[in-house]
């Protein structure tokens, strides 16, 4: 338990390291307002839909790959998205608040953490499962992101508006090149593929340097709340449902150590540059990101010592 506790830390620390930097950054001068909005247009239209459509070209069938495992594994994001949704429409929460919340609460990083997690508990071999996994969530969790904020934009909310922004939306169109490119089994020429690997991996470092140029450590007593329900929400309740459901479906251990890896990862730094370009609490968006990072390294420990005692992993 202390090499996952071990191993959890040293998987947040550089991504604080890169907040931390964002942060000096602002405060030296170098990052402006302007050109974080610029920069996370750059993120959110160029860089995540390239680093989308390689996730599910580059994907693997494994054999743990079942349909009942692909239910829990969309199911339990679904689940978790409609209780959060029922509990902030009781809490009566502030339209920029409820839609930086709506994202923030259900949406994982799953390549940059989950991945090497999961390799660490249970060996290279099961990397397949969580490769086409990535490929299945991101863009599902990614389009709902932008329905969310669409919907909560200020003015007149069409129906059909957003379904078009959703489909014309890069990230969206990325991930529909992805499944088409790999059903056809289509080769990308190895110049264009080194070129997009590296596009693709600039997206992590530049997101969370946008975050610590973005990040203020200004609360009132709501927007406390509001931070610690997310990260709980994130860290706890959503692995909660998760597991449950794959204890309901019985997968087997391989399965289950991915379900929970994916569904307890800290909130996906690729949060940030979608909900900047979006009239929502953009303060609230950095903060939860930032502490979920800091808090899972613990929950992470304490939901696999659980899953072991009940032999569920």
């Amino acid at each position: 338990m202390i090499q996952i506790l071990l191993t959890s830390l040293s998987l947040v620390a550089p991504l604080l390291l890169l907040v931390l930097a964002g942060a000096i950054l602002k405060k030296l001068g170098f990052i402006s307002d302007p050109t974080i909005s610029e920069i996370s247009r750059i993120v959110l239209k160029l860089l995540l839909p390239i680093k989308i459509f390689l996730n599910i070209y580059n994907g693997k069938l494994d054999s743990n790959l079942s349909g009942k495992y692909v239910f829990v594994l969309v199911g339990s994001y679904v689940i978790s998205v409609i209780i959060n949704t029922i509990i902030l429409h009781i809490r009566n929460v502030d339209t920029k608040q409820k839609s930086a919340i709506l994202q923030n609460a259900t949406r994982a990083n799953i390549s940059i953490f989950a991945l090497p997690l999961t390799i660490l508990i249970a060996g290279e071999a099961i990397s397949p499962l969580v490769a086409v996994s990535v490929g299945i969530m991101t863009p599902i969790t990614n389009g709902y992101a932008i329905a969310e904020f669409e919907y909560y934009e200020p003015g007149e909310c069409s129906k059909l508006k957003v379904l078009y922004r959703i489909i014309t939306s890069p990230i969206v169109l990325a991930a529909i090149l992805g499944f088409v490119f790999k059903g056809l089994n289509v080769s990308l020429p190895g110049i264009i593929a080194k070129t997009f690997s590296e596009m693709a991996n600039c997206v992590n470092g530049m997101s969370l340097i946008l975050v610590g140029a973005s990040f203020k450590l200004t609360f009132n007593k709501e927007d406390l709340f509001n931070t610690i329900y997310t990260i709980s929400y994130k860290t706890v309740i959503c692995p909660l449902i998760a597991i449950l459901l794959g204890v309901l479906f019985k997968l087997n251990p391989e399965q289950m150590i991915v379900i929970m890896c994916i569904s307890s990862a800290p909130i996906a730094t690729s949060c940030f540059p979608t909900a900047n370009g979006y009239d929502t609490d953009i303060n609230l968006v950095s903060s939860t990101l930032v502490y979920s990072y800091i808090v899972c390294g613990f929950t992470i420990t304490l939901i696999i010592s659980i899953l072991r005692v009940l032999c569920l992993i």
